[in-house]
């Protein structure tokens, strides 16, 4: 293997010779997105979560369960001109679709758990700034093209494609489309990587150099 597959690029993490940077889709929105994730999962390669405020610069991460105890920032999760849901499919959550987003006057802030489906279920039922907010699912959608993770959530996407989809509804842009076609990109390149699909089935090709 090249030095050119060994070495990281620090932006989107692949190997520097299928660096994708130059492909990343880049959104100004209204809406802002905070993303809670655990401390674990900001050094693992698959997880998605760390594309966001690279995609949407009007986002943030906040860590959870660091290495030293330090407990999740949750100061200023929203401003008070904003209104703030969180984006998990808990009983009683509200449906984001057009309707709702008519509803809203006020500029939305999305709350997100990242992690499985078990760390984001503890994540909002664990942390008391989560309780009072309320919370918004996305509507029944194609399934994922994460393939990097297995799931058990027949439904379950990935955190990038949920924040892909509740950003079409909220603000279109074609936001959906270029986010999957970029993700396609990624995950077929690491299945590549992990030598589960061959050079000629990944979409673009295999860099030679």
């Amino acid at each position: 293997m090249t030095l050119a597959y060994q070495i990281k690029c620090i932006s989107c993490r692949l190997p520097l010779n299928l660096c994708l940077c130059a492909q990343m889709p880049w959104f100004k929105l209204k809406t802002r997105v905070v993303l809670l994730m655990q401390w674990g999962e900001h050094k693992v390669i698959s997880n998605t979560g760390h594309l966001i405020p690279k995609i949407f610069p009007n986002s943030e991460i906040r860590f959870r369960g660091s290495k030293d105890e330090v407990p999740l920032n949750v100061e200023r999760l929203f401003e008070a001109d904003s209104a703030p849901y969180v984006l998990y499919p808990l009983g009683g959550a509200k449906e984001l679709n057009a309707d709702f987003v008519k509803s809203t006057s006020k500029p939305l802030t999305l709350i997100v758990p990242d992690g499985n489906w078990r760390q984001a279920s503890k994540m909002v039922k664990r942390i008391p700034a989560l309780q009072s907010i309320p919370k918004l699912t996305l509507p029944v959608g194609p399934p994922s093209r994460y393939r990097l993770r297995s799931t058990k959530q027949v439904d379950g996407v990935c955190t990038l494609e949920a924040i892909a989809r509740a950003l079409e509804i909220i603000e279109g842009q074609g936001i959906q489309g270029q986010v999957e076609r970029y993700f396609t990109l990624m995950v077929e390149r690491m299945l590549w990587l992990r030598s589960k699909l061959k050079a000629s089935e990944v979409t673009g090709g295999i860099p030679n150099n």
